[in-house]
């Protein structure tokens, strides 16, 4: 009889405290300057900002605004390195996002025509590697300097 009496007890009491109303929900989309409907890649930085790789470049979003940081072609690929560098690939070109001389991060190519599409983007230590078809681009952090490994003709065809 007293488990009983509790279990009625305990359900009156967390009923009659329990919240009312709806869940808190926001819905933050873009506005049209910067809607594409492709989404690649996503990736999130230290911060929390939440970045996006779409057909117009990347798509920046800190939780309240967007940003749009504009290509030259679609972008692919996204990557955080361990050192806290932002690292994009894409259409032809891969490179790093930096900040201007206002201010304003922008995307800045660290090779402009690779005449291929990079579709993915890693690191190890200070090494980031941008891989492509037909090519591996290793890109040292340290003395800023690119490598470019070739395929060899005749492997895995």
């Amino acid at each position: 009889m007293r488990i009983l009496t509790a279990a009625v007890l305990t359900f009156v009491v967390s009923v009659g405290y329990a919240q009312t109303g709806n869940y808190f929900l926001s819905h933050y989309s873009p506005g049209n300057e910067h809607f594409n409907n492709i989404c690649f890649d996503i990736n999130q930085d230290e911060s929390g900002v939440m970045y996006f790789a779409t057909k117009g470049g990347v798509l920046g979003f800190d939780g309240r605004n967007w940003d749009l940081l504009r290509g030259k072609a679609a972008i692919y690929s996204l990557h955080i390195a361990a050192s806290g560098n932002k690292y994009w690939s894409g259409a032809d070109a891969f490179g790093s996002v930096g900040v201007s001389a206002e201010g304003f991060q922008t995307l800045e190519p660290i090779r402009d025509s690779t005449q291929s599409h990079i579709f993915q983007t890693s690191s190890i230590g200070d090494k980031i590697y941008f891989l492509s078809d037909e090519k591996i681009h290793v890109f040292n952090e340290a003395d800023r300097k690119v490598i470019t490994i070739a395929t060899t003709p005749g492997i895995g065809t």
